[in-house]
C-alpha cells in the first residue's frame, strides 16, 4: 500500500496513457476525420493570410516590354505607402470635380425658358408680361383641329407634334361644298329661258364624287401628319387658371409658374413622341412619314396635375406668400438620392437638385412596335416611364368610323404614369418666393455668409 501511495502520481498517469492507447483503436464515428479537416483548413488560411501579408507589390505594368517594379520603403516592400495613398486623395479630387461638371452640363441641357421673359420669379407686378404669357400659353396649347390647320407658331404643341387631326363634320360638308361647285360650274347646262337641262345628271356626278368623299379625308390626313390628337383640343390638360374661357385677370406669379411647368412637362413628352415617330421605319424600310408608318398612332390623352411630387396646390395655400425662405443651401445631392416607393415605382421625389412632375398619358401604340415606344420614349431625355398600368385592345374598325386611319397593324390603347424631372438649380431663376417657402428651398449662400440673390430678387 506503502508502494502505492509513493507512486501515485506515475499510476494516474499510466493509466490515463493506457486509455489513451485503448482509445486509438475504438470507433468515434469519424471524429478524427473531421478534426484533421478542420485543422488542415485552418493551416490552408493561415498560409493565404501570410501570403498576403508577405506578399511582393508592384506598380502597375504601362507599356508592353516593361517590367514590373517593386513598392519599396526604406528598402522593404510595402503596400500602400505614402505616395499610393497622397494618389488616391488626389484621384478623389478628380471624381468630385468630374461629378460637378456632369452636374453643371446636366443642369444646361435640362434647362428651358419660359413662354415670356420677365414673367417669372415675377418678385414685382408686371401685368403686361403675364397677360402676354395668357395669350401665348393659350397659343401653344390649342390643338384643335381648326388651329392646327392655321396656327405656324413653333411652340404650339401640335406642331412640335406634327399632328393632324381626323375630318369632321363641318370639314365633310365644306369639302362637299367645293366638290358640288366644281361640278356644277364644270357640266351644267342651262337653256336660253335659264332652265337647267342636265341637273339628274349632274347630280349624279355629285353623289359620285362625294361617295368616298369622308375616306378621301380620313388618308388626307393620317398621310399629312406623324400622330393625331382629339380634333376638339382635348387631348392636352390647359391650367385652368388660363384656360381660353376663364377670365382675363391677374392670376399672380404663382400661377404663372404653375401653368409654365405645366407646359414644359407636356412640351417635352410632345418632342418625345416626335423622336420616337420619326426615327422608327416604315414597311418599306424607309423612314416612317406619316401616322400610317409610326408607332405611335394617337396621342388620347395626357393629364398633368399642378404640382411637384409630394407638393400640391392644396399645400400652396398654407404658404406665406409675404416671407421669403431663409437664407441655405438648397442643392443636397444626398437627398435626391434617397427613394420613397410610395410616390412612384421610381422612387424618385421633389428635393435635393430635383423636382419631379408625375402625370398621366393614353395613347394608341402599333402592337408590334410597343417594346420600341417604351424604350425609345425616354431615351436621352429627363423623362421616364414610372409605370405602365394597363394595355387595352383597339378595335380598329371603331376608329376608322371615327375619322382615324392607324394602318394594317393591330394596336392597343397604352396607359402609363410618366415621370418629369426638373434640376432645381435653373428652376429656381424662375420660382417664386411663394413655391420656394413651399417647397422649403433659398438662394445658396455666397462667399460673404449671406443669401445670394436670385434674378430679380432684392438681397435678404
Amino acid at each position: 500500500m506503502e508502494i502505492v501511495k509513493k507512486n501515485l502520481i506515475s499510476i494516474i498517469c499510466g493509466v490515463i496513457a493506457l486509455a489513451a492507447a485503448v482509445t486509438a483503436f475504438f470507433p468515434l464515428g469519424g471524429f478524427w476525420t473531421d478534426l484533421h479537416d478542420r485543422a488542415q483548413a485552418r493551416t490552408g488560411a493561415f498560409s493565404e493570410a501570410k501570403g498576403l501579408a508577405t506578399k511582393d507589390r508592384a506598380l502597375p505594368v504601362v507599356t508592353p516590354d516593361g517590367e514590373a517594379q517593386k513598392l519599396l520603403l526604406s528598402g522593404q516592400p510595402v503596400f500602400p505607402n505614402n505616395n499610393i495613398i497622397e494618389a488616391a486623395k488626389a484621384q478623389l479630387g478628380v471624381v468630385k470635380e468630374n461629378s460637378d461638371r456632369f452636374l453643371a452640363q446636366a443642369v444646361q441641357a435640362s434647362e428651358r425658358k419660359p413662354l415670356v421673359d420677365n414673367v417669372l420669379p415675377g418678385t414685382s407686378a408686371n401685368p403686361a408680361a403675364e397677360t402676354e404669357f395668357r395669350r401665348r400659353y393659350n397659343a401653344a396649347m390649342d390643338t384643335t383641329a381648326a388651329n392646327l390647320a392655321r396656327t405656324s407658331s413653333s411652340e404650339n404643341l401640335g406642331r412640335i407634334l406634327h399632328a393632324s387631326a381626323p375630318p369632321t363634320a363641318d370639314d365633310v360638308n365644306r369639302e362637299s361644298a367645293v366638290v358640288r361647285k366644281d361640278v356644277e360650274d364644270s357640266m351644267l347646262q342651262k337653256g336660253s329661258n335659264g332652265q337647267i337641262l342636265n341637273q339628274p345628271a349632274v347630280d349624279l356626278e355629285i353623289q359620285a364624287r362625294t361617295a368616298t368623299l369622308f375616306d378621301d379625308l380620313k388618308r388626307k390626313s393620317a398621310e399629312k401628319g406623324m400622330v393625331y390628337v382629339n380634333p376638339d383640343g382635348s387631348s392636352f390638360t390647359i391650367d385652368p387658371n388660363f384656360m381660353p374661357s376663364a377670365a382675363a385677370t391677374l392670376t399672380g406669379p404663382s400661377a404663372v409658374f404653375w401653368a409654365q411647368v405645366n407646359y414644359w412637362v407636356q412640351e417635352e413628352f410632345c418632342r418625345a413622341v416626335f423622336d420616337v415617330n420619326s426615327h422608327a421605319m416604315a414597311a418599306d424600310g424607309t423612314p416612317a412619314k406619316n401616322v400610317l408608318d409610326a408607332p405611335i398612332k394617337h396621342i388620347l390623352s395626357v393629364r398633368v396635375t399642378p404640382g411637384f411630387s409630394g407638393v400640391t396646390l392644396q399645400n400652396q395655400q398654407q404658404a406665406d406668400p409675404g416671407a421669403l425662405p431663409a437664407a441655405g443651401i438648397p442643392f443636397d445631392r444626398a437627398e435626391a438620392l434617397t427613394k420613397d416607393r410610395l410616390i412612384s415605382m421610381t422612387g424618385r421625389k421633389s428635393g435635393g437638385i430635383i423636382d419631379v412632375v408625375l402625370y398621366d398619358v393614353e395613347m394608341a401604340v402599333e402592337v408590334e412596335r410597343l417594346p420600341y415606344v417604351l424604350e425609345r420614349i425616354g431615351q436621352n431625355r429627363y423623362l421616364s416611364i414610372a409605370l405602365v398600368r394597363n394595355i387595352t385592345p383597339i378595335d380598329s374598325s371603331i376608329q376608322k368610323s371615327q375619322g382615324y386611319l392607324y394602318g394594317d397593324k393591330p394596336c392597343v390603347r397604352v396607359s402609363m404614369q410618366m415621370e418629369q424631372v426638373f434640376m432645381r438649380e435653373w428652376m429656381l431663376k424662375y420660382m417664386p418666393a411663394q413655391i420656394m417657402k413651399l417647397l422649403n428651398v433659398a438662394p445658396p449662400i455666397s462667399a460673404g455668409g449671406v443669401a445670394a440673390p436670385m434674378p430679380g430678387m432684392p438681397p435678404q
